[in-house]
């Protein structure tokens, strides 16, 4: 036949056709099939030019002398048939494949997907490079990933898909076009080629361009939650097939592809942020199983998470510390479950099944998305297989591994049904619960990487596990003691064991300690630098009790050197959390003293400073008199005082930075006693204040720090510490303002919250629960900023930092900013009461408080910014007094200037002369701060209408005394309402010279160090301020608003050194 063929001058239709057919039957005739393969192959040259006529002219839909008839079949297979002869001989495609390229830019969308079907197959076809050689239509073909048509659009991602996977050359053009398409507008489209450009990556990660799988990431912010899903999921599986073999197979080396891949885990946890469950659910599943391979052993396992930790950032990091924290809090309530089920197995019936039920119900804020939970829950609490709590305790047990973790999830799962609603509810609760990430097998691993490579991220990594989970060191604390005992690489070895056995002494133990372990602490709390004596008094004190007063009297023996620095270390530490251990506590104060006035060491000085102030909070160091509120100057606590104050004034060098760092931070410590922090005068406040502003860095940081700690974990909020925040506005590290900011945006909303509980607990008509509302911190924060140190204008940025904290952005919620007017208004009508009648003081109050009003007065947007006030408002008399100043003039615009003047104990005035300062130069940064502009009108301050209630005010609560008071002149002042029942101010000076309660005396659990509180744990301390303010309600019985009524100005009288506060 072939013969034939070549000694035919022409072929014809018919005989192509006999030729062609068998190619549409492979499956049917074999035989036929092959032969025809074989004639078309040996007789190509004589068929090219039929097969490219007939090609094209059905192609073109053109009728020539040499096609087939119009009834024959072969024209609807022509794309099969193309493809069969490109199989045979690449070549008979030379002049047909340019008419296919056609056909994609034809209207008819069926025609345009046949013709992408065809040269998919073409371009990624085993027998021809067709790519190459038609490098041009090739494009063209690539330029149907903008068709119009979804349809077209989603054919040639999976096409090009498997051009890319088998034509590596071409990977690169598709890749290209996959990214531009994972922007389109259809969510469809971009979930395909996730999907696609994840399978890609994960055969083959040279397919991929890295660029592509950052886009890829960057899908993880979908609005689809879909998308989002598999695109976490699908970087996952790439990060497990290219990093995680490694690990498996024991490679130490970080590789070029594990260095090029090490984002993924970070953008995989940074979705834990999304308050979606199955969101959040896939995080944690991805971390456990995919990202850290359950078929590894726990060692390789450890090892990956070790690489991972070194290339997270801090947002990743955070999101790894909350899904430990939820595991933590999952398993602390399927433990009070267990153990409210083994109690009503035995009988016990005041746990029935009520309880049982409420307290799985604490589940609802980490499953907040579960369908009919009281129903789920009714269930789980009635089942009676005891498998579930055999099985339960498995997760929930300390010394558990993966493996029988694992089986114990599976099982679970199982016995309810995993079909079935609570099937779906228990999967759930069991990937929150269930220790696969780490557990006691893997603090075991961890340890032997420490002990065998010691490094930083590994230090790290174990104080997450021992702060998160206490529980899974108690197996390994023989093991501990053994490296503390052994000593090896004393930076980073011996302070990692120290701080896991602190995270273990605040474990609620079972069991006592090792004797062992208390040989090796008492050695380190004598010779070992500071830090690890601190740790090791702190671990001790914990875990030993019972040595604290031996230790103490040996530590109090006189030495010919005096005390070393070890030993006041240690002696800070035992006197913080052991009360009235120090016997001679008077002596040791008077030793202590000498040691700040004569050493020239600085380390011994804080230490030292630090001691007396512990002395003063926690042991008893009897005056030979009782404290009230005329104290002498020479009390323990007014030494202190002064002592800290000498620092803080001394110099303002770089090397007495810590100095001043340490007394400021034990000055606010003082004042978290109201008995205490009534000895403190106004200008002392003031210097307290300003630290806040020092030239360190250093000293302003851990200033914030002691701050928060004051602000957020103490219950009693005070208006005059809070304001302090406000003059962080100046500070020129980004990262303190940011942190400043937050801080006064909590202590605002905590305050907040607190006056809503009182208000809704206490009587009605009780005006002392509006004095919490945290508007009141405004004459605080004016206060201080007219006692500026700093020379020249006006610095009323802290204002406007305070205010923008106060005043919501949102127009509907801004009630208060009517309020605020009032009082800077009221405020114009005092004066200082702190200034003298003879000189004037260098700041300008009028200066401030219509800065304060023009920026307020920016804000009004509608009405609803300026509600009725129902009430009066409160000012602070130690600070500010109604009328001019004596002696002061008017007409310059300027505010007299007056020495601050102090009250002796004894009661005499002294006039301190203020010593001009100037401002520190702001640290120089990329971006410098924007300054808003001081507005200093001379026109007087408009008073606004009358409309503006207190934040929530009730109509019920509002008074009926007449409205223009809050405007009248001084000649028409008139008293304040007293109540029959009131105390004369010496038995109120008797109640508050009583002994502190025990809220005031309670010592501080937790290290300096540890002082400032996440997010989630002040949210429970807020809990403790409402009940404690509470009770300060009930309690009060006097008259709340003192001597003063004056044109409307109620002053508060100073109880406990603050606005008395519910």
């Amino acid at each position: 036949m072939v013969g034939c063929l070549e000694e035919c001058d022409v072929v014809s239709p018919q005989l192509l056709e006999t030729l062609l057919e068998p190619l549409l039957h492979n499956d049917q005739h074999p035989r036929a099939y092959h032969m025809a393969q074989q004639v078309i192959e040996k007789a190509s040259d004589q068929l090219q030019n039929a097969l490219s006529l007939f090609f094209n002219s059905v192609l073109v839909d053109a009728t020539t002398p040499h096609s087939l008839s119009t009834t024959s079949d072969m024209k609807d297979h022509v794309h099969t048939l193309i493809y069969e002869t490109h199989k045979i001989q690449p070549g008979l495609l030379l002049y047909v494949l340019p008419n296919v390229c056609l056909q994609l830019q034809v209207d008819d969308m069926e025609t345009r997907s046949n013709a992408i079907a065809l040269m998919g197959r073409l371009f990624a076809s085993s027998h021809a490079d067709y790519g190459h050689q038609y490098l041009k239509n090739f494009r063209e073909f690539l330029g149907r990933f903008r068709d119009v048509k979804k349809e077209i659009r989603l054919q040639m991602v999976t096409v090009c898909s498997i051009v890319a996977q088998r034509k590596p050359d071409l990977a690169l053009l598709v890749d290209a076009e996959l990214q531009l398409r994972l922007q389109d507008p259809e969510w469809d489209v971009r979930r395909l080629v996730v999907n696609e450009l994840c399978d890609l990556a994960t055969h083959s990660l040279a397919s991929v361009s890295n660029a592509s799988l950052r886009e890829v990431g960057e899908r993880m912010k979908d609005k689809k939650v879909v998308i989002r899903k598999e695109a976490m999921t699908g970087l996952a599986q790439i990060y497990a097939a290219h990093v995680s073999t490694s690990w498996t197979n024991g490679n130490k080396d970080a590789t070029a592809v594990a260095q090029q891949l090490a984002w993924i885990p970070e953008y995989v946890l940074k979705c834990f942020a999304y308050p979606i469950q199955e969101l959040r659910l896939r995080v944690v599943q991805l971390v456990d199983d995919i990202l850290l391979p359950k078929s590894s052993t726990e060692l390789f396992r450890m090892k990956g998470l070790l690489f991972m930790w070194k290339t997270l950032d801090a947002g990743s990091r955070e999101a790894l510390r909350r899904v430990f924290l939820e595991r933590v809090q999952c398993r602390q309530i399927i433990r009070q479950f267990l153990a409210l089920k083994q109690q009503l197995r035995q009988g016990n019936a005041a746990n029935n099944g009520s309880s049982l039920q409420k307290c799985l119900k604490e589940l609802s804020p980490l499953l907040p998305e579960t369908e009919g939970l009281t129903g789920l829950v009714d269930k789980l609490a009635t089942w009676k297989d005891l498998k579930l709590v055999k099985h339960l305790g498995v997760l929930c047990a300390a010394t558990s591994d993966a493996a029988a973790i694992r089986q114990a999830r599976e099982d679970v799962v199982k016995m309810v049904g995993s079909k079935t609603p609570l099937g779906d509810f228990i999967k759930n609760m069991c990937r929150k619960l269930a220790m696969t990430t780490v557990n006691a097998s893997s603090v075991d691993c961890l340890l032997s990487i420490l002990k065998d490579e010691p490094t930083h991220e590994c230090v790290e990594v174990l104080h997450l596990v021992g702060s998160i989970f206490p529980h899974l060191l108690q197996p390994q604390v023989g093991r501990l003691e053994q490296l503390l005992a052994q000593g090896s690489s004393p930076h980073v070895v011996l302070p990692c064991v120290l701080d896991l056995l602190v995270c273990y002494a605040k474990f609620d133990r079972d069991g006592a300690p090792p004797v062992a372990l208390k040989k090796s602490l008492l050695a380190h709390c004598t010779n070992q630098p500071l830090d690890v004596v601190k740790k090791s008094a702190r671990i001790l004190v914990s875990l030993f009790p019972g040595e604290v007063p031996g230790l103490v009297k040996k530590l109090r023996k006189p030495t010919s050197s005096g005390q070393s620095d070890a030993t006041l270390q240690t002696l800070v530490v035992v006197t913080k959390h052991v009360p009235n251990v120090i016997v001679d506590a008077t002596a040791l104060f008077d030793q202590l003293v000498d040691v700040v006035n004569t050493s020239k060491k600085r380390e011994t000085k804080c230490l030292a400073l630090t001691l007396l102030s512990h002395l003063v909070l926690y042991q008893h160091v009897p005056d030979g008199h009782e404290l009230n509120d005329q104290a002498p100057r020479d009390t323990a606590c007014r030494r202190v005082y002064d002592l800290s104050f000498d620092l803080l004034q001394a110099s303002t060098s770089k090397t007495s930075a810590p100095l001043r760092a340490v007394a400021a931070s034990n000055l606010l410590k003082l004042t978290r006693v109201p008995r205490l922090e009534r000895q403190l005068r106004i200008d002392e406040w003031h210097t307290l204040g300003y630290v806040l502003t020092d030239s360190d860095e250093g000293v302003r940081r851990a200033f914030l720090k002691k701050l928060t700690s004051n602000l957020l974990r103490h219950p009693s909020l005070n208006h005059k510490y809070v304001c302090f925040v406000a003059l962080a506005s100046s500070e020129p590290v980004v990262e303190l303002k940011k942190e400043a900011r937050t801080l006064l945006q909590s202590a605002v909303q905590r305050m907040r919250h607190m006056y809503e509980t009182a208000r809704s607990s206490a009587a009605e008509n009780n005006p002392a629960s509006s004095l919490m509302v945290p508007e009141y911190v405004v004459p605080y924060a004016v206060h201080l900023v007219l006692h500026s140190p700093w020379e020249g204008s006006e610095d009323v940025e802290s204002l406007y930092f305070l205010l923008e904290s106060l005043v919501s952005h949102v127009v509907s919620e801004a009630d208060n900013i009517s309020f605020l007017l009032q009082m800077l208004h009221k405020l114009s009508l005092c004066h200082d009461s702190t200034t003298s009648s003879t000189n004037n003081y260098p700041k300008d109050l009028s200066a401030i408080l219509d800065a304060g009003t023009t920026w307020l007065k920016k804000r009004i947007k509608n009405q609803i910014n300026l509600k009725a006030y129902p009430g009066q408002i409160y000012l602070p008399k130690h600070l500010f007094q109604p009328g001019k100043a004596p002696g002061t003039t008017t007409g310059s615009g300027a505010a007299s200037k007056a020495a601050a003047l102090n009250q002796d104990d004894d009661g005499e005035a002294d006039v301190v002369e203020r010593v001009q300062k100037k401002r520190p130069s702001a640290v120089k940064t990329d971006k410098p701060s924007k300054k808003a502009k001081v507005v200093s009108t001379k026109s007087p301050v408009v008073t606004p209408t009358r409309r503006m209630p207190s934040r929530h005010a009730k109509s019920a609560d509002v008074s009926l005394a007449d409205q223009d008071s809050d405007v009248d002149d001084e000649d028409n002042a008139r008293p304040a309402p007293v109540e029959d029942e009131t105390k004369s101010e010496d038995e109120t000076n008797d109640d508050d010279n009583e002994t502190k309660s025990d809220d005031e005396t309670k010592s501080d659990d937790n290290d300096d160090d540890e002082e400032t509180k996440s997010d989630d744990e002040v949210q429970v301390d807020s809990n403790k301020a409402e009940n404690a303010e509470s009770t300060t309600a009930d309690k009060t019985t006097s008259d709340p608003y003192g001597p003063f009524c004056l044109s409307g100005i109620s002053m508060a009288p100073e109880i406990d050194g603050k606005i008395v506060m519910l």
